[in-house]
Formats: structure tokens, sequence, C-alpha cells
């Protein structure tokens, strides 16, 4: 991963999105073979944590089906290659050998939300398939 996920400041009872093309997207580097073709598979969270006082606070997250996107130029600007991160996704490896995956989502935190920073784990797995 090159770059995480950053909603920024979100308030309480409100709906923060990350599109794919947003600078707070997460961002990943893949280089490989070109013409090789893979699967792209994300696990992804379902909420976000803050852990204080060992006391967790969650709210939810969400990916819609044009929440990530690829590129082989890292211009992070529109229009990218969109596909459903909630999905495996195959694809072949460019002619440069590059590819950039960039994702992002939905934060929902409820009116009762208390303020902090808010962390989950986001894994691109990359696997070659015939």
């Amino acid at each position: 991963m090159l770059k995480g996920l950053d909603f920024g400041k979100v308030w309480a009872a409100s709906t923060d999105s990350v599109q794919p093309s947003d600078p707070g997207a997460a961002k990943f580097f893949i280089q490989g073979e070109k013409k090789t073709k893979i699967r792209l598979t994300f696990m992804l969270p379902s909420q976000l944590l803050l852990t204080r006082d060992g006391v967790t606070e969650r709210h939810p997250i969400t990916f819609s089906a044009t929440s990530a996107g690829w590129d082989q130029n890292d211009t992070g600007k529109s229009p990218r290659n969109l596909f459903d991160p909630n999905q495996p996704y195959d694809m072949s490896i460019p002619g440069d050998g590059k590819v950039y995956v960039w994702i992002g989502g939905m934060s929902q935190p409820p009116s009762t939300q208390k303020p902090g920073r808010y962390e989950a784990q986001i894994t691109l797995v990359v696997t070659p398939i015939q």
C-alpha cells in the first residue's frame, strides 16, 4: 500500500464519501509482466475502530460497486477502470507492467459517535490466474 484511505474529519451523524479519484483514496501499486492475468481481491473492514481506555468505539464503513478503480498511470485523475471491491476482479497487467489501484468508501458514524482517530485495515491480495 502506498497510501491509506483517509476520510479527513468526519462528524457524527454525517455521511462522508471518498471516491477512487479523490485525494483521500487509498492507493496500491502492482508490478508484473505485461499481459499476466491477475485477480484482485480486497479484504475489507465493515467498521472503523477507535480504542481508548480499554473501550472500543465503532462506526460503519461501506464500499460500493464503484469504490475501486485501476489505471496504468499514477495521475490519480478520472477516468479509471472502476470495479466493485466487494467482489474479486480479474484483469491483465498492461503493457508497461505497472498497475495503480485506488479504493474509496463511505463512512457513516452514528449521532453518538465519540471524536477520535478511527482506523481499520484494507488488504489487497493479488493472485496470478490462468
